[in-house]
């Protein structure tokens, strides 16, 4: 699907929108493209013709760049799954990205994923012990998507306070 044929589909259903809008509370978006730029683009169309007075809802956005891009082009909610998805492959949800702490390098590596989160997850184990039994026992994915979504909530409210602090 070229971008051009996606806007031409978005249009068509921006126009449904508007009738819809009358009717319901919520509306929402997800994008069909797995480029950015469209997507921003689809979310910056979606979010400047919907409602200012009702939610605007993006389905299945999770990376951390999205939830704030999104955000600051007027998405109020998001639900995804993920945070609890990434880390049954042992990835943990950092402000650069993430660690795959299924990898070598992190056998002798005591550190906690982040110093500065106050999850459970980090203020108990190191990234080491993480390393040895997420590829043993469902226990570590467990453990790293609770420091997962402990992320993701601090990171909507920093994107909440800066909302309000007008930045």
């Amino acid at each position: 699907m070229t971008t051009s044929d996606e806007f031409a589909g978005l249009s068509k259903l921006l126009e449904t929108s508007n009738s819809l809008a009358l009717r319901f509370e919520v509306l929402a978006r997800c994008s069909m493209t797995k480029a950015k730029g469209s997507f921003w683009r689809m979310v910056t169309l979606s979010a400047d013709i919907l409602p200012t007075n009702k939610p605007r809802y993006c389905m299945g956005v999770g990376y951390a760049e999205d939830l704030v891009v999104c955000s600051a082009l007027g998405v109020d909610m998001y639900d995804c799954v993920f945070p609890t998805h990434t880390a049954y492959f042992g990835n943990t949800l950092v402000c650069t990205g993430s660690l795959v702490l299924r990898q070598g390098h992190f056998k002798d590596d005591m550190d906690p994923i982040n110093k500065n989160c106050n999850c459970p997850t980090c203020k108990a184990y190191s990234r080491a012990y993480l390393h040895t039994i997420v590829t043993k026992d469902t226990t570590g994915c467990h453990l790293i998507t609770i420091h997962n979504i402990a992320f993701q909530m601090r990171l909507m409210r920093d994107i909440r306070r800066a909302i309000v602090e007008d930045r």
